[in-house]
């Protein structure tokens, strides 16, 4: 998911809330994207809620983005992937 941090109703960082209580429990990797709002404190906690990356649409290249999704693709299969081998473990033990 590419989602933006300035959101009409609330912030990206609150969608990211929701997304990770959605039923299911089951997250989606997300970039993070901001314009004019772009902090480091934000940067913080858009990744403490969950999100993969965080860009700012200032500085944003079709290759940046690229990377980023790529990158964020690829450490949540491996997130997954250590979660159900975590799951494994705790079953076998």
């Amino acid at each position: 998911v590419l989602l933006d941090y300035g959101l009409p109703d609330k912030s990206g960082v609150d969608l990211l809330d929701l997304l990770a209580d959605r039923p299911g429990g089951t997250p989606v990797p997300v970039v993070m994207l901001t314009g004019t709002h772009a902090h480091i404190d934000t940067a913080v906690a858009a990744m403490r809620h969950g999100a993969l990356d965080y860009l700012a649409k200032d500085r944003l290249s079709a290759d940046g983005l690229r990377r980023a999704v790529d990158n964020a693709v690829d450490r949540f299969a491996i997130q997954r992937l250590v979660a159900a081998q975590r799951d494994e473990l705790e079953r076998l033990y």
